[in-house]
């Protein structure tokens, strides 16, 4: 019975050194195996930050263009005269810029973007009357979805 308790222990001294190694080497494959996926949520988090800032530096560049060339329009109909079509867009300017400067959520719907886009569509086609023809096709399902 001696010797048994003796073999349990000596197999106990020996073993438990081997298991703790084990659980220590898988411990630390765990804990790498955390670091790089906390490495590449970063990554995703910076790239998603980098899209945004480049999304707004482009937005800041197109916009002193359509706010002069919507003026430039406006300007052309009052100098032909056409005071209903500068009213009309006068209005859809003014709808453009309450969009534009009202705060929105970081996603916004496409639907919501095409209604922007289209007031600023509106501008030209007053402008330029028949010579303007715009058509939007797009499917259902992308006007729901968000950017």
């Amino acid at each position: 019975m001696a010797e048994t308790i003796f073999t349990i222990l000596v197999m106990l001294s020996l073993g438990a050194p081997i298991a703790a190694y084990v659980v220590l080497l898988l411990l630390g494959f765990l804990d790498k195996e955390l670091d790089y996926l906390q490495l590449e949520n970063k990554k995703m988090e910076m790239e998603k930050e980098l899209h945004r800032v480049e999304y707004l530096q482009l937005s800041q560049q197109i916009q002193p263009h359509f706010l002069f060339n919507s003026l430039n329009a406006m300007l052309s109909l009052n100098r032909l005269g056409r005071t209903k079509d500068l009213t009309h867009a006068l209005e859809e300017f003014s709808k453009f810029l309450r969009y534009k400067y009202t705060e929105k959520d970081a996603l916004v719907a496409f639907e919501e973007e095409l209604a922007y886009t289209s007031h600023y569509i509106s501008i030209q086609q007053i402008r330029f009357g028949n010579r303007l023809k715009v058509k939007i096709d797009i499917q259902e399902a992308a006007l729901k979805s968000k950017f």
